[in-house]
């Protein structure tokens, strides 16, 4: 197992900058580097690309500023029966307004992850999969606020040495700011939404990708003046490059599920935690409890509920199985089911309901 696989100091410059602000110009990346040509950094660039270290950038999207009735994330931890694996994760993907479902390794569970304007639908279809005998059980989890993510630091260690000390600093910003909104939201607004957010931020793509998959003709113009019009209303927020310590492939993920003795210093401890190593996270606060998302070295893993044993009263550690796996499953928000004459969000949740229900009665021939 590598544990000190390295890249030159450069890239790490180049990943580290572009990992604080994806903005970044290549001219500033040139004055930071050693190089003396432009073409030399975009060179860089494309490979750290090609060899997994970089993806995007993608926008951050203010969800709860799009339509007169808000959007909730709804994380799914279920635990199926083996006998129902395969139709557990069908019936996940008949739900159809996830935009994650992770299969987990370290349980015989799923990861589903929703988003939605009603969290009690999305419970009761999984109530009927475990009064069906396909879940052992589930949990749900909801909330209204956004994700924060901090990259890695390439000139730090992968794995914390004995006597690391979490930092301390001011808390992030963790939900989303109440917009007033003045303008209708149209199909276009949608559609260039739904690609900001976790396919492209290149408007010429995002009209490829819609004449490809869809046969739809949109014009450049069109989208370009949407993009304007929702930058300018802050629903589009920071863009953000997603960035792995190592390549995607070498490394290690996991979900933790935390809940402190105090929410508030909880909190700022998951929020520092892991500044100045080599690893990418993640965090969202739920209720009274933080998600985190790492990727990370793999022996990772293994040492992070030992930091942090002390200063929690509850910890779970889902680890997901790593790429390639046909499990995985990734999709943007479905803009087919926002209304633009009522400007909101109408979830077909009786629909979902009668899909599980074929898939039951399919279990029985």
């Amino acid at each position: 197992m590598l544990i000190n696989k390295d890249i030159p100091e450069n890239d790490k410059i180049i990943l580290n900058k572009l990992g604080e602000n994806a903005d970044t110009s290549i001219s500033d990346l040139l004055l930071d580097t050693k190089y003396k040509r432009k073409s030399s950094v975009y060179n860089r660039i494309r490979k750290l690309r090609e060899e997994n270290y970089l993806y995007g950038p993608f926008f951050d999207v203010n969800y709860n500023a799009i339509g007169t009735n808000k959007l909730y994330s709804i994380f799914v931890f279920a635990d199926y029966n083996p006998l129902y694996k395969d139709s557990v994760l069908e019936a996940m993907r008949k739900i159809n307004c996830w935009t994650m479902i992770y299969p987990v390794r370290t349980a015989q569970s799923y990861l589903g992850v929703y988003r939605c304007n009603n969290w009690n639908h999305i419970a009761r279809l999984f109530n009927l999969m475990k009064q069906w005998g396909w879940l052992k059980g589930y949990s749900v989890h909801k909330t209204e606020n956004k994700w924060v993510t901090q990259n890695p630091n390439f000139f730090g260690d992968f794995l914390p040495l004995q006597n690391y000390q979490i930092p301390e600093g001011e808390l992030p910003h963790y939900g989303y700011e109440d917009l007033e909104i003045d303008f209708e939201l149209t199909k276009t607004d949608l559609i260039v939404l739904k690609h900001l957010s976790k396919k492209t931020c290149h408007l010429t793509k995002i009209r490829d990708l819609e004449y490809h998959y869809y046969g739809l003709k949109l014009k450049y113009h069109d989208l370009k003046r949407s993009y304007e019009k929702l930058q300018r209303t802050g629903i589009l927020l920071r863009r953000d490059f997603l960035i792995y310590p190592l390549p995607a492939g070498m490394c290690s993920r996991f979900f933790l599920l935390s809940r402190g003795r105090n929410f508030r210093s909880h909190l700022n401890m998951m929020a520092h935690f892991g500044k100045g190593l080599r690893l990418t996270k993640e965090f969202i606060v739920v209720g009274r409890e933080v998600i985190s998302y790492f990727t990370a070295h793999p022996l990772f893993e293994g040492k992070i509920l030992g930091l942090i044993e002390n200063n929690v009263t509850y910890a779970n550690i889902y680890g997901i199985k790593t790429y390639p796996t046909t499990e995985l499953s990734i999709q943007t928000f479905n803009d087919d089911y926002f209304d633009v004459n009522s400007q909101r969000w109408i979830f077909p949740y009786s629909a979902f309901r009668k899909e599980l229900k074929k898939l039951k009665e399919k279990e029985k021939e």
